[in-house]
């Protein structure tokens, strides 16, 4: 990670456009040339972080996200600000919008979540585990690609995800009441359905995917009984 001088950094961001904050201000900001940039704070107690910065973590999987035939942004600068206990990653912003407010539309529910099901499917078949997952951290784009967004939370597998980890990739969904209703709108039956016609897991692996889903997602639980009953459902 390279070192970015105090004035470099408020050279940098002069003129910028505050798009998110936090607890310690700005988080992310669109910079006048169009690049986006967005700030970490460094962990005071002892941590992985400390080793393993989230922005370097942000870079390497948006390179891996990449390597792995998925969309998401390209970062072009990483930096740690001298004097500041910031961390900055600089980015090119994927032209998309966020899914949780195209799903506002129900017209728009019924294309896009079989869509999303399939494409959550792929991640763990290719061995990603978006633990950021939820409906704002995932674009749609105007040539009908999924992509994503705020990456530094992802894990890479070499082989498919196992079934734990496909259960707690959907748990972040859930937390979001937002998401939720949009979900329970459509039907999480059959949004699970599809992910389960995508998936192509053998009907054991399927079996305790589904239970593992159960109990993380109490809120679907009634939604999640006929697809763990329903022996025609799982199927290989």
């Amino acid at each position: 990670m390279d070192v970015l001088s105090h004035s470099g950094y408020e050279q940098m961001v002069q003129g910028a456009r505050a798009l998110a904050k936090n607890a310690w201000g700005v988080s992310v900001m669109q910079l006048v040339d169009g690049q986006w940039a967005k700030l970490f704070r460094p962990p005071r107690l002892l941590s992985s972080a400390r080793f393993y910065p989230y922005a370097v973590r942000f870079q390497h999987a948006a390179r891996e996200l990449k390597k792995r035939g998925v969309r998401t942004v390209e970062v072009t600068a990483v930096w740690r600000v001298k004097g500041l206990n910031r961390h900055v990653v600089v980015y090119r912003p994927v032209d998309g919008m966020e899914l949780r407010e195209l799903l506002a539309d129900a017209a728009r529910r019924s294309r896009l979540l079989p869509a999303l099901s399939g494409f959550i499917a792929e991640l763990h078949r290719k061995g990603v585990y978006f633990r950021s997952l939820h409906l704002g951290n995932v674009l749609w784009c105007p040539d009908d690609v999924f992509a994503l967004i705020d990456v530094s939370a992802t894990r890479f597998k070499p082989r498919p995800l196992p079934p734990l980890l496909r259960a707690r990739s959907f748990k972040r969904m859930c937390n979001y009441e937002q998401d939720r209703q949009a979900l329970q709108s459509y039907g999480f039956t059959a949004f699970m359905r599809r992910y389960l016609d995508e998936a192509g897991l053998p009907a054991s692996t399927q079996r305790t995917f589904l239970r593992c889903l159960r109990r993380r997602c109490p809120e679907f639980q009634q939604s999640l009984l006929p697809l763990i009953n329903n022996q025609e459902v799982i199927r290989v």
